[in-house]
């Protein structure tokens, strides 16, 4: 069968990108290859829900360009279609008094980017979140990042675009691409197309790899757990609590998340996983991945690119309990181990590593040929600014 654009995964990235086409393009013939059984089984169903304002990110990087609109979209996305949606606000906290010329820095790129920021002192600190402590006295505020329900936007993503005429067929998965025929191979038949549209998370380097594209890139999966705050824990955060991060690595550090429902979380770790769905230690387990992924982050703890030696030693030691506490407790020093529990909550992020620089790529990458596009390194904040994801994958194509 044709179709004039065919979307792998359905993911937010795949979602948006098909809703952005069946808006443009009306009469188009779209279908999206999902090989699982419903949405949101992977890493958009299981994101914090954070809509983030683009403090972190370099001023010429993609993430700083998108992240601000991308975030006012989500977020008129929500309000539009009566999904939940709050503006609870986040606070920034240096973990360590010799980190105040990094928040500065923060301060700096939040302005850049538009993003509504401001430098608080202790006491304007201790209003808007009492149980927080900095040790300079000094933080971020971010008033407009906002948290939304994931699995709540991609179901209406989905009603939207299938009431359009869209076709999802789940548990079909991407086999390969024929050039000759110009046909794409599954695991239930061939279609041929006009252009295809390459979102399929950590799997999309591999897809990539079948159209002589991202030859240079490899999908590292980074385990994220959680622990959950217990009820009769009496402490109540009325704001998202974030460490100054390490700018040399893509993650944020232990934080605190507060779902919709009220629940409020510490995490993610950020481990190399097992494999690129292993959510459970001993399941899904990939022999060859596990070797590809331990063997490159070698070389980088030789090597010590992007100061990844003492951010492993941090890491491993975040498995034990107390040591994960240890990081919740310096923003939220009442915090004791009683407080916490294991969560259930667990998220592998699909990380992109360069073979060229022999670093994790800090950017949003998407690269594209004659045939297709290919969204590699769907990281965060690409739940946040996913509709404007959409419209660059998009370009010059509608």
């Amino acid at each position: 069968m044709n179709y004039d654009f065919i979307v792998i995964g359905a993911g937010v990235i795949g979602l948006t990108i098909a809703e952005f086409l069946s808006g443009s393009a009306k009469d188009a013939k779209i279908l999206i290859i999902e090989k699982e059984r419903s949405i949101g089984e992977h890493g958009s169903g299981r994101n914090s829900g954070v809509l983030h304002s683009g403090i972190y990110y370099p001023s010429k990087s993609l993430k700083a360009k998108i992240c601000s609109i991308g975030s006012k979209k989500m977020k008129d996305f929500c309000s539009d279609n009566s999904l939940k949606i709050k503006q609870i606000g986040k606070v920034i906290v240096p973990t360590k008094i010799d980190q105040d010329p990094t928040l500065d820095k923060l301060l700096r790129r939040g302005v850049k980017n538009k993003s509504r920021v401001e430098l608080v002192d202790e006491k304007t600190l201790l209003e808007l979140e009492p149980m927080v402590r900095s040790p300079s006295g000094r933080a971020i505020f971010s008033p407009n990042t906002s948290i939304v329900e994931p699995i709540e936007v991609l179901k209406k993503l989905k009603e939207i675009i299938t009431s359009r005429g869209v076709k999802i067929n789940f548990n079909e998965s991407f086999v390969d691409f024929d050039y000759k025929s110009r046909l794409i191979k599954t695991s239930k038949g061939s279609y041929s197309f006009g252009h295809l549209f390459n979102s399929s998370g950590q799997f999309s380097d591999y897809v990539a790899k079948k159209f002589d594209i991202g030859s240079d890139y490899l999908s590292i999966p980074f385990r994220g757990a959680y622990y959950k705050l217990a009820n009769s824990s009496n402490i109540t955060l009325k704001r998202l609590i974030y460490p100054v991060p390490d700018m040399n690595m893509p993650f944020l550090g232990i934080h605190s998340v507060t779902s919709i429902s009220g629940e409020s979380y510490f995490g993610p770790s950020a481990f190399p996983a097992f494999g690129r769905e292993n959510y459970e230690l001993t399941r899904n387990i990939d022999f060859f991945q596990t070797l590809k992924t331990f063997k490159t982050l070698f070389g980088m703890y030789v090597s010590n690119k992007q100061n990844f030696r003492e951010y492993s030693h941090q890491e491993i030691l975040r498995i034990q309990k107390n040591h994960f506490i240890r990081s919740a407790k310096i923003l939220v020093p009442a915090l004791e181990s009683k407080m916490l529990q294991k969560a259930t909550k667990v998220g592998i992020r699909a990380q992109l590593f360069s073979k060229k620089s022999k670093e994790l790529v800090m950017d949003l990458v998407i690269e594209r040929n004659e045939l297709s596009t290919h969204v590699l390194n769907s990281v965060s904040p690409a739940f946040t600014c996913s509709f404007e994801i959409a419209k660059h994958a998009c370009k010059n194509l509608i």
